[in-house]
């Protein structure tokens, strides 16, 4: 995949060459431009050489086995991980366009050393769905449908979403809320129309957001799990009470706490990795000195 990219961008280079210097039009931009070419290997290996440095932090957050979210469902970690893949987990339906329609899939994520880790998720259950930033917060939302097009193995899936106070903008300064509460975004769209998100997107980390109990709000709060008692309207940038008919639509068919993930399958016992960080850094420090190899190579032709 690296060569069609390296290509696109040495002609955008010799191309912007060529039309800064017209008069020579007819000559080759390597004719009159022997720098150019070194500039433009250097470009397609750095180029190259950032997607080697980001496989190598992939595989880092893999091996590390830390949870990537805090309690609250803040990125505790900014490597990359990669995508969720998912499986239908229930008998599908043909719509009149073709696509497929279903109420369950099991997310699944393999891990170092060859282990599984699965959540299976539902229409009405709440899911975590993935950000890049540490520090930041997951996003959380709740299943409307899932569906896939035709031919296709990709399960995407509705959602709507809560949203988070510490989050959202133009509150008043008078507003005061709890610390694991959400507002819930008002419906102003019908299920159909809700946001489509990739299943890929998906953190296996089990969440739940509950109605409002007054009686459990001075005990302690179970990691990843939050309750809401009021709604958002994103356009009107208003706060309200949920009433009754909002209240019954959010509980959904969530009833049951989210599935936790399933230990990861037996593997063969592996040595244990000492000095991650030490390992890491020396791979980042042979990928710069292939570079810089690379470089000198070039300005000596």
């Amino acid at each position: 995949m690296a060569r069609p990219r390296r290509r696109a961008a040495a002609l955008v280079l010799m191309a912007a060459a060529k039309r800064s210097h017209p008069s020579h039009t007819h000559a080759s931009p390597n004719d009159y431009f022997p720098r150019k070419r070194i500039y433009i290997h250097i470009f397609c290996i750095c180029f190259e050489s950032a997607s080697l440095v980001a496989s190598a932090l992939r595989a880092a957050s893999r091996m590390d086995g830390k949870p990537r979210l805090d309690p609250k469902g803040y990125h505790a970690t900014p490597a990359p991980r990669p995508d969720t893949e998912a499986r239908w987990d229930c008998t599908t339906t043909k719509a009149d366009d073709d696509w497929l329609e279903g109420k369950a899939i099991v997310a699944h994520q393999t891990v170092a050393g060859g282990g599984l880790v699965e959540l299976k998720l539902k229409v009405g259950d709440d899911v975590y769905l993935s950000g890049a930033k540490k520090g930041a917060p997951a996003e959380i939302g709740r299943i409307v449908m899932f569906f896939a097009a035709p031919g296709d193995g990709h399960i995407w899936m509705r959602t709507r979403w809560f949203w988070r106070p510490e989050r959202t903008e133009d509150l008043p300064d008078s507003l005061d809320w709890h610390e694991r509460e959400l507002f819930t975004e008002e419906h102003t769209k019908p299920d159909d129309e809700c946001d489509e998100n990739s299943t890929a997107a998906i953190e296996l980390t089990p969440v739940r957001v509950l109605p409002y109990d007054p009686s459990q709000m001075d005990l302690p709060w179970p990691a990843h799990t939050f309750f809401t008692r009021r709604k958002y309207n994103k356009a009107a940038k208003k706060i309200s009470d949920l009433v009754p008919k909002d209240a019954m639509e959010v509980e959904g068919t969530a009833a049951a706490p989210a599935a936790a993930p399933a230990a990861p399958a037996a593997a063969p016992a592996a040595k244990p990795r000492r000095n991650e960080q030490k390992e890491r850094l020396r791979l980042l420090e042979e990928l710069v000195a292939t570079l810089q190899g690379r470089i000198a190579a070039l300005e000596l032709r």
